[in-house]
This record gives structure tokens, sequence and C-alpha cells, in this order.
């Protein structure tokens, strides 16, 4: 870090703020030398492109680093409940995750989006016509999870 800050006032050019890791090794187990970086010049503590999966720990992080007023930068996708999801709820989540299933043309999905909202499994299937393949991809994807049934029983 040090190295950073001493090439950023030599050049001049722009104002650095180096981030440091928030867990050690950034692996989300422990909490890293919050304090310690902080007076090494750290403007922020962030784990990268990875959230920090156990609350226990975030919270510990978070409240550590009230202590010292530092700024703390979260990546919010949870590996463990994205899977193979694309984006969060939503229009757009709708569009784009929909062209990700698989045995699901465009056709289908235009038709899918156009009904929107649906009241249930039932509805949607009476409203919107599709092939049988098309059906269990959607379950398996979890399209039918909204209605607070298992992809088991969307089959």
């Amino acid at each position: 870090m040090d190295f950073v800050l001493r090439r950023a006032r030599d050049t001049g050019r722009v104002r650095v703020l180096p981030m440091a890791a928030l867990t050690k090794g950034r692996e989300g187990r422990e909490i890293a030398e919050l304090g310690l970086l902080g007076q090494a010049g750290a403007a922020a503590f962030f784990d990268g492109p990875r959230a920090v999966a156990n609350a226990l720990v975030m919270r510990r992080a978070l409240a550590y680093a009230r202590d010292f007023d530092a700024l703390v930068v979260h990546f919010p996708q949870d590996a463990n409940l994205a899977g193979g999801g694309v984006m969060n709820e939503g229009e757009t989540a709708i569009r784009l995750g929909l062209s990700e299933v698989r045995n699901l043309g465009a056709d289908a999905a235009a038709r899918i989006e156009a009904g929107l909202p649906y009241a249930d499994l039932e509805d949607s299937a009476r409203r919107v016509t599709l092939p049988a393949p098309a059906l269990e991809a959607l379950a398996m994807e979890g399209a039918f999870d909204c209605f607070g049934i298992s992809r088991r029983e969307a089959l």
C-alpha cells in the first residue's frame, strides 16, 4: 500500500484512495487488521467480487470498521443463492433471465413477458400456452418459485 501511495503522490496526476482486504486472504472467514491497514493508508475495505458469506463475520467486520470510521464496500451477490442466475428481480431480470432458459425460444419468452404478472402457476399455464419441454425448463430454473411451490411440484 505504501508503494501505491508513494507512486500516486510522486506522479501527482490523480488522487489514489487504495482499498484493502476486509477479511484475511479475502476468504471471508476472519477479519483483516482494519485498524493497521487504515493507518497504512487504506481508504476502504473490500473483499473483491465475492460476498462475505458468513453473516457473523460481516457483522463483526462492520462493527470493527465503525470503530475506525472506515468505509466498507461489499459485493452483494451471494454465490450460494445466485447459482446460474443472471440478475435480480424485476422486468429486466425477467427478460434477460428468460433468454438463458434452455428449450424456451424468443417467441415463448415474449409471450411470457407480455402476460405479466401472473397470480399463480395455473394462471400462467392458462394464459401462456407452452410446450412441455419449455414448462419443464422453466420449472427447473425456478421460474415458479415465486408461487410458493417447489420445483418438484411445478414439474
